[in-house]
């Protein structure tokens, strides 16, 4: 697997651009700043004591950091910008390195935690875990391109893990940091929730709020008219009418706008399964938290390719059953995903965003097939007994 993942490093290509418009212009902003200049934007604007989604103004520090194209500007609520407010007191680049470090540094815990939940018995699958970031391409994807999925994953990651340690208010609390990117974190949110009610967790439910209102307050408190501001811009930066990395971007791209009610119903669909896993909760709470996020990556209606790192957990569920399971079935589950990992690393910089919506359809269906037989061949390994010398 490390040969496969070194020539996928070696064949790497820049990222495509956000808006699913071919890589036709001349980048000349350093790779980890290609759209985190937007927030970095932000975070200028906000200090100054301007509207951060003033596009005329974000348009003019953009073009000051080296950007030769469109104007851009986060799509999401004040509570997106947040994080990054600090980071508009130093330059640009500063600004990069330290974006850079902060989502390898979430991705790795992220991974590192899954390992230990997913297999509490091993000892490296933790450690193989965090090296097994750069063996999902998308990953790379985020970082050269700066963006900040990784808060997402991060978020929930934590709140399935304080929520196996029994702390539910630091589940809660944790929860909230997934909603920097709200539209991807919906479904974890729905799931959390629907859960927390079904097993009385209040206070889980009690710290996630809070945290929530928390956040909002500080915005208002930072900005009063952000808020105001935030949804005069919606109808400007409407981001559901790029074509993106989804079954919605791919299916309006061949099919026209009426495609939507046919990725509604869809999303509709996998929302009802994520509320019923749910409800029944189950003794296999870890495992079925990489299928939940499998589930809502499949059915958002707006995502791009970066954002397929919400997969690693069920990546990594392929990667450990492969060296901790007895069933040879594991192979084509980890066969599978490195497909997938094979094709967006040729493609990235040829393909459009729509053309890789087929990706979270894969993981979800890989993710299934791990789960679906596991009471019949996904036994673990027995470990050898070490036979006395005589």
């Amino acid at each position: 697997m490390l040969v496969i993942t070194a020539s996928l490093l070696v064949c790497w290509c820049l990222p495509a651009d956000e808006n699913a418009t071919p890589t036709a212009q001349e980048v000349t902003i350093p790779f980890g700043g290609t759209d985190f200049k937007q927030y970095y934007t932000t975070s200028r604007l906000i200090l100054e004591g301007s509207n951060p989604y003033d596009y005329d103004k974000a348009g003019k520090i953009q073009r000051e950091l080296g950007e030769k194209g469109a104007t851009q500007v986060p799509y999401g609520p004040p509570t997106s910008l947040l994080p990054f407010i600090p980071l508009g007191w130093v330059d640009f680049l500063t600004a990069i390195q330290i974006q850079l470090g902060l989502n390898v540094g979430m991705l790795v815990i992220s991974c590192f935690l899954w390992g230990k939940m997913l297999y509490p018995i091993s000892n490296t699958m933790p450690l193989l875990s965090c090296i097994a970031v750069i063996a999902w391409i998308p990953c790379l994807s985020l970082f050269g391109m700066g963006h900040v999925t990784s808060w997402t994953l991060l978020g929930f990651t934590l709140w399935c893990f304080f929520q196996t340690q029994n702390k539910p208010w630091l589940a809660g609390i944790c929860l909230a940091l997934s909603i920097i990117k709200p539209h991807l974190a919906f479904g974890m949110v729905v799931f959390a929730g629907v859960y927390g009610i079904r097993n009385r967790e209040w206070k889980m439910l009690a710290g996630f709020v809070l945290t929530v209102l928390v956040m909002i307050l500080a915005t208002w408190l930072i900005r009063p008219s952000i808020w105001h501001e935030f949804l005069g811009s919606i109808e400007q930066s409407n981001p559901t009418q790029w074509y993106n990395a989804t079954l919605d971007g791919w299916g309006r791209f061949y099919f026209g706008p009426w495609f939507r009610v046919v990725s509604i119903a869809m999303s509709v669909s996998l929302l009802a399964w994520i509320v019923i896993l749910a409800w029944k909760g189950g003794k296999n709470f870890p495992e079925t938290c990489p299928l939940v996020l499998a589930l809502w990556m499949a059915a958002t209606p707006y995502a791009f390719s970066y954002d397929y790192v919400l997969l690693l957990p069920g990546f990594l569920m392929a990667i450990g059953a492969w060296l901790h399971r007895s069933h040879p079935y594991w192979y084509v589950a980890i066969a599978g995903w490195m497909m997938l990992d094979v094709v967006y690393v040729l493609k990235k910089g040829q393909w459009y965003e729509y053309q890789f919506f087929f990706i979270p359809w894969g993981g979800l269906a890989l993710t299934l097939f791990m789960l679906t037989p596991k009471a019949t061949w996904s036994k673990p390994i027995p470990k050898q007994e070490k036979v006395p010398v005589a």
